[in-house]
């Protein structure tokens, strides 16, 4: 996987100083993902042209900027597109996507070749946010008309956010697993900790930040038990050491293992043992202390 995001990174560097072109790209999974493989592509993380540093340099349309990212998201599809930002500059935009889900896009920016549209949005921004708008167009003059075509950037371009798309399709999976190992972990936990009391899956979901159906379904799962079938074997192995080893009454071991009732504690065990605690204990009399 490293060496895939090696690649991609020296691709995009070959790709910016051969066509002239400003590369950044955006994904709700950016921070986790190239933290925990190559930091180094963190740069391509937003744009660095004098432009682009001009507009964030402004805080209310860095703002705007990180929530425009979010609208571009949304309207990705399946094919690369051309547009102008809310700030003036154009880019293309290829989604990062696979086959069912969006993971974000790569921008190639840096163009202008509309430069009165530019210009009133630039003015726009200006009275809406205070931003020195003779400094915005001087910059924009700098701007050039794209060297490639919308063809020529989905052939290039494509490659690296399918693979860019899969690997965090495959990194995401990951983490899903390893949430829910770590949740499933969780709750046998508080299980072992509190089954001698009375629980609920209420409980567990509160202890776990996670709703009741989602800890069933992890639960049900991972163990292929329900979490009120897991209490109970747990409590009845536990009455079957004290029936054997102890000579504490009936009443008080159902007491003890969690069960409020001792009618019900004789169902369940009998439902997990064929017979009830009375003969249970009788038959293991003899190891009683």
């Amino acid at each position: 996987m490293k060496s895939d995001i090696v690649d991609i990174i020296n691709f995009f560097e070959f790709a910016e100083k051969k066509f002239n072109i400003r590369i950044s790209f955006h994904t709700i999974y950016y921070k986790d993902f190239f933290d925990a493989h190559n930091p180094d592509i963190g740069r391509f993380n937003t744009h660095c042209s004098r432009f682009c540093s001009c507009v964030k340099s402004n805080y209310q349309m860095n703002i705007r900027c990180q929530r425009q990212q979010n609208i571009v998201l949304n309207k990705c599809g399946s094919h690369t597109f051309y547009g102008m930002s809310y700030c003036g500059m154009e880019e293309f935009i290829v989604p990062i996507r696979t086959e069912n889900n969006i993971y974000g896009f790569i921008s190639i920016g840096g163009f202008c070749t509309d430069f009165e549209k530019s210009m009133r949005r630039i003015k726009r921004n200006a009275l809406l946010y205070g931003v020195d708008a003779e400094k915005m167009c001087r910059y924009l003059k700098k701007l050039s008309e794209p060297q490639l075509s919308l063809s020529d950037i989905e052939c290039l371009f494509k490659l690296s956010a399918d693979r860019l798309a899969e690997l965090m399709s495959e990194y995401s999976e990951r983490e899903e697993k390893g949430l829910k190992k770590n949740i499933y972990s969780e709750i046998i936990a508080y299980i072992m900790l509190n089954y001698t009391k009375k629980i609920t899956v209420h409980d567990i979901s509160k202890h776990c930040y996670c709703s009741e159906s989602y800890i069933n379904h992890i639960f049900k799962k991972t163990s292929g038990k329900s979490i009120s079938g897991y209490i109970n074997e747990l409590r009845v192995n536990k009455a079957k050491d004290l029936l054997k080893n102890t000579d504490i009454n009936i009443c008080e071991i159902s007491d003890k293992i969690g069960f409020s009732e001792t009618n019900y504690f004789s169902n369940i065990f009998r439902k997990y043992c064929g017979v009830s605690p009375k003969v249970y204990r009788q038959k293991n009399k003899s190891q009683i202390l």
